[in-house]
């Protein structure tokens, strides 16, 4: 019983602890959210509040419990009195989020340093500086044509399926007796059936995302008939605050209006990839994948 309460006791000032980090948390969020003037052309903060200007890595991975992890690389310091938004947002973003509670988030952003609000980070996710991107994927089994074409559009995915079937050939050996030699003759055999095409978009596993995570784009199973198919994105510049002791990515993904998972927008480079899957047949899937 000692033993039991003590168990108790200890898991009570844990919890307790994580109540109160979680609290001031949010209260610095909220008070930083009251304060923060944003213009057409940047955001500001009254008074002498500093930041560093950079980028924040946030993964979490969800298995038995949720687990985050927020990173940070910063360029330079700066003062919040005003930051343009060209200069705060200097470069794409990638959000990654599964159906499973597992996630990746890749921005611009500043991490206020300044102690009222230490570990603050105001974060840009600007599709518009996303590049434009394509790559086209191809894959042939069986006699079974599969196409993928992926694009990358102001931080958006969309792309095209294409399925064919041809015929297959065969070669019989005749002997014609008015000539008296053999001739190889080309015969057309049964027509193959494409199944099921499916192009995704995926994020690769990291350090602290174990995970890989793919998002179907589209899918098709209509022989020569090209399919279209679009992925969620945003539609303009979104300015969002969160704290590294309380960040949860699907709570910031209902903020820029996204409802879907699993959920891919935005890029950055070496992590994203295109994937064409091919089920020729109920017992057959052949799949190509290559970084975009």
């Amino acid at each position: 019983m000692v033993a039991l309460s003590i168990a108790l006791s200890i898991l009570t000032l844990v919890y307790s602890r994580k109540m109160l980090i979680y609290s001031r948390s949010s209260k610095a969020v909220l008070a930083i959210k009251k304060i923060l003037v944003t213009s057409d052309s940047g955001i500001s903060l009254p008074g002498h509040t500093e930041g560093e200007l950079g980028k924040v890595y946030v993964s979490t991975h969800s298995r038995r419990s949720r687990r985050t992890v927020v990173g940070f690389s910063a360029i330079s310091k700066i003062s919040l009195n005003y930051v343009s938004y060209r200069d705060l947002c200097f470069s794409s973003y990638l959000l990654a989020l599964d159906a499973g509670g597992s996630g990746y988030l890749e921005a611009p952003a500043i991490r206020v340093i300044s102690e009222q609000y230490r570990n603050t980070f105001i974060v840009c996710l600007n599709p518009l500086v996303t590049p434009r991107l394509t790559k086209r994927v191809d894959v042939f089994e069986d006699a079974s044509l599969a196409e993928g074409v992926v694009e990358l559009v102001s931080g958006y995915y969309q792309a095209r399926a294409t399925s064919l079937r041809h015929d297959l050939p065969s070669w019989r050996l005749v002997y014609d007796a008015g000539r008296g030699i053999y001739r190889i003759v080309k015969e057309l055999g049964e027509s193959v059936r494409v199944g099921e095409v499916r192009v995704e978009v995926c994020v690769k596993p990291l350090k602290y995302l174990p995970t890989k995570i793919c998002a179907t784009i589209v899918r098709s199973d209509k022989l020569g008939l090209e399919e279209w198919g679009r992925l969620e994105g945003l539609t303009k510049l979104k300015i969002l605050v969160f704290h590294k002791d309380s960040i949860d990515l699907f709570k910031l993904s209902r903020e820029v209006n996204l409802s879907k998972y699993p959920h891919i927008s935005g890029y950055s480079e070496g992590l994203v990839s295109v994937k064409l899957v091919l089920e020729s047949s109920p017992t057959r899937r052949v799949e190509r994948e290559e970084i975009l």
